[in-house]
């Protein structure tokens, strides 16, 4: 009513039905590049409750591990379905997010047998274990895989490659637990929170290097050099043709369960206590333990027996030395620079004949008695005394007592002594064997008297 329709005659054209997509959060295992899955996508806009399909493909805008990553989709085409895919259209880009979460293990690639770390087509499955997108790392033995600057800072949980070498050059590599055939380190960061086991050989040019846990090394040919820049704590150290030299910023601990060992000479050197633990330390030469830094806790502490060979036993510590077990070298001497030397009743430091014992603590006290010592008389020297000369005994302190057995020169001047268990240092030319227990023998009066001789 009131309105008239009119129409001519011409070419109707029914336009593409435009849909609307959008995506669900996306979370995929690390596999080393960028591709997203294509799934959980809803679909808007259809007639008559129609259905139809979607195709194209979605990137992650970074491939490392992270949440709440962005995801660029591209190529969207609408295909089958109830409907006929070609009476809709959409917009062939979308965005959405995701999650790529860590990976738990990867393999060097056994048929490549050197190789960077960089290179993701040296992995299994191209997924490059670099930042944290990879837990644990495998290196199959025979190997040779090189760490350089160009690889970015890694973090893992642990690093196996037994019978594996890895040069670190650059970078920095960071695990739990690690184990190798042999590390060779020129530069970059190396850090190990759990243990560390070098089956073959360990060199260190460059760099810094630190474990955490306990270290092994099995040094199979050459010197040994260790630096680290936290507490080291060793396992089992061997060196089977060489040296062993620790010049260590913080402290040293030997285990309790395996032994330090080494062809030729033992140098440790650390910066805070040194501690040895039971299953001790030997060298096929001289030991040398030294913990001298101006500090509180640099001391020196033997639960283990140290075995030199035709070489020097040495300790030397700011503070205190305590040896709870015995220590056996060509000659002996133990320093305390600013505290007591004290020794364990059944504690034993023993040189073969015509060695020398040496105890000096200048500043401090030396707590012994003869049933510590064989092979030779000690010379001892403590805040109370200083170490007389052949030609003079000395005197200034009162109440002073000890017996002096086996002489074997009565003429020779003999060095100032102390009540027992505290010995001081007889002198140079004297041989005694000092024993609470037994008198000299002599002219009553003199030093080969049979009575005890009081000095005051």
């Amino acid at each position: 009513s009131n309105y008239r329709l009119s129409f001519t005659d011409n070419a109707l054209q029914i336009s593409a039905r435009p849909l609307t997509v959008s995506f669900a959060p996306q979370s995929k295992i690390y596999d080393g590049n960028t591709s997203a899955p294509f799934i959980g996508f809803v679909i808007g806009n259809l007639a008559n409750q129609e259905t139809v399909g979607l195709v194209g493909t979605g990137s992650y805008d970074h491939r490392i591990v992270g949440t709440a990553q962005a995801i660029s989709y591209t190529r969207l085409t609408p295909v089958g379905g109830s409907g006929k895919a070609s009476n809709y259209s959409i917009a062939t880009t979308a965005t959405g997010s995701g999650t790529i979460t860590q990976l738990g293990s990867v393999n060097w690639l056994s048929n490549v047998s050197t190789g960077d770390w960089a290179n993701a087509s040296n992995w299994a499955g191209g997924a490059l274990p670099d930042g944290s997108n990879v837990a644990n790392v495998t290196l199959p033995a025979g190997v040779s895989v090189s760490f350089s600057g160009t690889t970015a800072a890694t973090t893992l949980t642990s690093l196996s490659g037994s019978g594996a070498t890895l040069a670190l050059q650059g970078g920095s590599l960071t695990t739990g637990n690690a184990t190798l055939g042999s590390y060779n380190q020129s530069g970059g960061s190396f850090d190990a929170a759990g243990n560390m086991n070098i089956e073959t050989n360990f060199i260190r040019s460059g760099g810094s290097f630190g474990v955490h846990g306990l270290l092994t090394i099995n040094q199979s040919s050459g010197d040994l050099k260790l630096n680290t820049n936290s507490a080291l704590i060793l396992g089992q150290i061997r060196v089977q043709s060489g040296n062993l030299q620790i010049d260590n910023s913080g402290s040293v601990t030997s285990s309790n369960t395996a032994e330090v060992s080494a062809s030729g000479n033992i140098e440790i050197i650390a910066h805070s206590p040194i501690t040895v633990g039971a299953g001790g330390i030997t060298a096929g030469n001289g030991i040398t333990l030294n913990a001298t830094t101006a500090s509180a806790d640099s001391t020196i502490t033997t639960e283990g027996k140290l075995t030199g060979g035709s070489g020097l036993v040495s300790l030397t510590a700011y503070q205190s030395i305590t040896q709870n077990a015995n220590i056996t070298g060509a000659n002996i001497e133990l320093t305390s620079q600013h505290g007591n030397i004290t020794m364990a009743s059944s504690a034993l430091s023993t040189v073969p004949t015509g060695g020398n014992i040496r105890l000096l603590a200048s500043l401090g006290d030396i707590l012994t008695s003869a049933s510590n010592f064989a092979g030779a008389i000690p010379q001892i020297r403590d805040r109370r005394f200083s170490e007389a000369s052949d030609a003079s005994v000395s005197t200034t302190l009162a109440s002073v007592t000890s017996t002096i057995a086996n002489l074997s020169d009565d003429s020779a001047a003999v060095g100032p002594v102390v009540e027992a268990p505290v010995l001081v240092a007889t002198g140079p030319s004297a041989l005694a064997q000092l024993d609470s227990n037994r008198t000299t023998g002599g002219e009553t009066g003199t030093f080969g008297a049979s009575d005890t001789t009081t000095t005051s």
